[in-house]
């Protein structure tokens, strides 16, 4: 499953949010999200800011309109071929 992302205006600077934790993951001490570029899971490190429950705010690493997986497996490996599973 994939979620694409918005952005929200905040005073500086421009805040990527969405909807679900389930996307973003931590490594080591940092946070990363899959990407979907041309089929394929590409790593993307970001920085996060607020986490609600609801909503998660992405403070660089992502921009609006970026398709990424929500609840990413641990199978998924950086550049491997992804599809998107039948609802």
């Amino acid at each position: 499953m994939a979620s694409s992302l918005t952005s929200a205006l905040r005073p500086g600077r421009v805040i990527t949010r969405f909807g679900c934790l389930g996307a973003v993951f931590r490594v080591d001490q940092s946070w990363a999200a899959f990407v979907i570029r041309d089929s394929r899971a590409n790593h993307t490190p970001v920085s996060i800011g607020q986490v609600n429950g609801q909503d998660t705010q992405v403070i660089s690493g992502l921009k609006e309109g970026d398709q990424v997986i929500l609840h990413p497996s641990d199978r998924i490996r950086d550049g491997g071929r992804i599809s998107e599973r039948p609802r």
